[in-house]
């Protein structure tokens, strides 16, 4: 009888040994899929934002500007805000509609504040990560835009929604606790 307890002893911290590096492998691997996904999303909007540059860099007025933009393919799920250097937004974009004026918008409706602004203005790509209202998160990169007429300098700000990196990081949650379980 002895034997058996010992057996059932050793089996018992065996499977408790292999439940807990499976947790940390685990949450490991769902720390690491977060950040590449996260980190995936801004390098793909930076890089949308450069070429976005490089497309309208030979156009000399706003009104050439605007309808270049709405020429454009956003990737899906991107919003694309285009602003003077005062910070006014002359140009949106979304998924659904083409590029638009930007109604009177001013930099406050765009969780950019002025410092950043200020750095993207000066040629610095600010990339973000951002809380939506209660609709989750979103990355944003904002880069430097010029015409070539020197005339108008601005920044455009690319945004795109996490709610896709968001619903395969769960799924992969899920799939944790199914072999955890």
């Amino acid at each position: 009888m002895r034997l058996q307890s010992v057996s059932v002893k050793l089996w018992l911290v065996m499977v408790t040994l292999v439940l807990l590096v499976l947790g940390s492998i685990g949450f490991a691997l769902n720390y690491l899929f977060t950040g590449l996904y996260i980190n995936q999303n801004i390098t793909s909007l930076e890089q949308q934002a450069k070429d976005i540059a490089k497309e309208v860099a030979d156009v000399t007025t706003i009104d050439q500007l605007v309808q270049r933009l709405s020429n454009i393919r956003y990737t899906q799920g991107v919003t694309a805000f285009v602003s003077d250097n005062q910070g006014n937004i002359l140009a949106v974009s979304g998924v659904s509609m083409g590029m638009g004026r930007g109604m009177g918008m001013t930099m406050h409706a765009i969780p950019l504040n002025e410092s950043e602004f200020a750095q993207a203005l000066a040629g610095k790509t600010i990339k973000k990560t951002i809380m939506l209202n209660g609709t989750g998160s979103a990355v944003m990169v904002a880069n430097r835009l010029t015409l070539a007429s020197g005339s108008f300098t601005g920044v455009i700000i690319l945004s795109g929604s996490l709610a896709p990196v968001t619903e395969s990081i769960n799924s992969f949650r899920h799939l944790l606790y199914y072999v955890f379980g």
